[in-house]
């Protein structure tokens, strides 16, 4: 049995979602169609979880949004150790069986991320974690996962506003996330997956003596189960993890402050020099 029926799918417009809808045999009109799913949506408020203050440093406005299904905490809320932010959902999955099953959940996990004083941010690490099981004598079945992450870079050095786009997406293992039964073999397969994307923010930057302090992090999480008859799949996100790794601003001095400080050095060299 499905849990819950997607009208064809979605497209993302924005931070928001639409989404496509086709009337296929379930007899009602588009236009109803479209009409529920946007009234759905528009009375669907963000999960909210709040603010995160960790060692160098901290996650701000964090939040989760379900265009599937709206007002569910997919995530739930995270704890911080370090600089680390970890989700360990328990509600995150997908599953379908039977003839025709479908079944899309999806959620927006948006944060910031600001660097405390006298920090940057030199890069930002996402690892996702999950497992997924199909089953069926003659049909076929499939389950995936994907995730997009958008990061708006939004200030350097800690004072200049800037707006820097950087988009990525997770690299999933095993077979990219991706699992068919007529592939894997059957009538059962089960695995544990896992992906992971690490940004180089130093890399987007116009100059190398340019440190980030300020990214705004946008991540569009997808599992996706379908089904023939005879068949089930079912495909669930257990652990979420994002790690900023800072560096200290002050971590090479400035030319000039250099320059003072070898001239300072050669000066005392020169005094011993005439003293011995």
């Amino acid at each position: 049995m499905t849990r819950k029926t997607l009208l064809c799918g979605q497209r993302r417009t924005g931070k928001g979602w639409m989404r496509r809808v086709a009337c296929f045999s379930f007899g009602a009109t588009c236009a109803g169609a479209a009409l529920f799913s946007g009234i759905s949506d528009l009375y669907a408020a963000p999960i909210v979880h709040g603010d995160y203050i960790g060692a160098t440093v901290d996650y701000l406005g964090v939040q989760e949004e379900s265009a599937t299904d709206p007002g569910a905490t997919l995530f739930a809320a995270p704890t911080i150790s370090g600089d680390s932010l970890d989700f360990n959902p328990t509600n995150f999955a997908a599953t379908a069986s039977g003839a025709n099953g479908n079944d899309i959940t999806d959620s927006n996990l948006q944060f910031d991320v600001m660097a405390h004083a006298g920090k940057g941010i030199q890069s930002l690490s996402i690892t996702e974690a999950g497992d997924a099981s199909l089953a069926g004598f003659s049909n076929d079945a499939l389950a995936s996962v994907t995730t997009n992450v958008f990061v708006d870079i939004l200030e350097l050095n800690g004072t200049t506003p800037v707006s820097i786009n950087v988009q990525a997406d997770l690299a999933f293992s095993p077979s990219n996330g991706t699992y068919q039964l007529s592939v894997v073999g059957g009538p059962t397969f089960n695995t544990a997956w896992s992906g992971n994307v690490l940004l180089d923010l130093s890399s987007y930057l116009p100059n190398t003596s340019d440190l980030v302090t300020k990214i705004h992090v946008s991540l569009d999480n997808t599992l996706t189960a379908l089904s023939q008859d005879g068949t089930s799949a079912f495909i669930q996100k257990k652990d979420a993890d994002a790690s900023a790794i800072s560096i200290d601003i002050n971590t090479l001095p400035e030319p000039t402050s250099l320059l003072v400080a070898l001239t300072g050095v050669a000066a005392v060299f020169g005094l011993r020099r005439r003293n011995g």
